[in-house]
């Protein structure tokens, strides 16, 4: 199965959940609706309050952290961080009720 992005949040040294934000959100900006579709299923597995996850997320320290990381990166975030980082939130909420019959 084709799961490198939830492997690759197990392998570092942070929040999985924020890490798997950070690809569904890539995903959205390089218009990879599969991908950011299977981040927010990981996601909304391991995350049992998704407004609590947009408040950390969307914090200063995070949404500054990604926007430095996303510059140094090459843009992956596209030219506004926090929003590609909301707009992924916003996309897991509401796939959440699909999401939430599937096994």
């Amino acid at each position: 199965m084709f799961t490198w992005f939830e492997e690759l949040a197990t392998r570092v040294e942070s929040d999985p959940r924020l890490d798997l934000c950070r690809v569904g959100a890539a995903a959205l900006v390089a218009g990879v609706p599969s991908v950011a579709t299977r981040a927010a299923a990981s996601v909304l597995r391991n995350t049992p309050n998704l407004p609590t996850l947009r408040h950390q997320v969307l914090g200063d320290p995070i949404r500054s952290r990604e926007d430095t990381l996303s510059k140094i990166g090459g843009g992956y975030l596209g030219t506004s961080p926090g929003d590609a980082l909301a707009d992924f939130l916003t996309f897991a909420e509401r796939l959440q009720p699909a999401l939430s019959r599937l096994p």
